[in-house]
């Protein structure tokens, strides 16, 4: 994927094998599970913008969709996006603690009038790293739980990421992580869509 190619996007990476996270899916949504209608799927859709996957908007009004997939470059770490501008977080969240895995959930804008940037790291015992920045007509930034061990190693970290908190920023925490975004989307994908069709 082009790094560039978005105005807003929402992803989650569970440090996990794809087939667990689907049962922590199942377990989450237990009686609900068939109020959605579940595929396997060989590769993405190639329209994820128009099926409202980039640039997502405000959940409420329409039914949740979401993916979740790996590829060949990261075969232990899986992939989710869904069609919500919050980006299901969460869900992610209870799907992480079903699985009993670490999460990290990222917010990435381009060329936004009110751009919000967000890495969020759980870890195994439940505690949280969140950092957010909304750039409105009060800048708002938040941070809380302790710092990760490499965020100083990141290129522009000071005592805080308060005044340069950015996609690059975001970029270099991922890669400490071992997730590198060029992969993000690949032709080795394979996975699940999970789309709610009545409430």
């Amino acid at each position: 994927m082009l790094i560039h190619n978005y105005d807003y996007l929402n992803v989650s990476f569970f440090f996990d094998k794809i087939e667990k996270v689907k049962s922590s899916v199942s377990q989450v949504y237990k009686n609900s599970l068939s109020k959605f209608k579940i595929k396997q799927l060989h590769s993405l859709p190639g329209n994820l913008k128009e099926l409202g996957f980039i640039n997502p908007i405000s959940g409420g009004a329409h039914k949740p969709m979401f993916y979740i997939w790996n590829n060949l470059e990261h075969q232990n770490l899986t992939f989710f996006i869904s069609n919500y501008e919050d980006g299901l977080v969460n869900l992610t969240k209870n799907i992480a603690e079903k699985s009993r895995c670490e999460l990290v959930d990222i917010a990435l804008s381009n060329d936004l009038k009110f751009p919000k940037y967000l890495f969020r790291k759980v870890l195994l015992d439940g505690n949280q790293r969140y950092i957010q920045l909304i750039k409105d007509s009060k800048r708002e930034f938040s941070e809380s739980g302790p710092s990760l061990p490499y965020e100083k190693l990141v290129e522009g970290h000071k005592s805080s990421f308060k005044d340069n908190f950015s996609n690059q920023i975001i970029i270099s925490l991922l890669e400490y992580e071992g997730i590198d975004l060029k992969y993000l989307f690949t032709k080795n994908d394979e996975g699940y869509s999970f789309e709610r069709i009545e409430w």
